[in-house]
């Protein structure tokens, strides 16, 4: 099952960006962001309690570096 919708992805567009989008961008931008979500939940297990949410993207961002070393 997917993560995001398409049409949660052209809901938003048009909530935010005033934008309408075609079929195929909505498809491909709601698996990627798809992607990302899994990336996040994936990596997120990692972070210790103690981590602060504003130090969130630097925590993810060190863990993915570690990943990749």
């Amino acid at each position: 099952m997917q993560r995001v919708k398409p049409d949660t992805v052209a809901n938003i567009s048009q909530d935010f960006a005033e934008k309408e989008l075609e079929i195929n961008q909505r498809e491909s931008l709601a698996k990627s962001l798809g992607v990302l979500l899994n990336a996040i939940d994936s990596v997120s297990k990692d972070l210790p309690l103690e981590s602060e949410p504003a130090d969130f993207l630097a925590v993810l961002e060190e863990l993915s570096q570690e990943r990749i070393k």
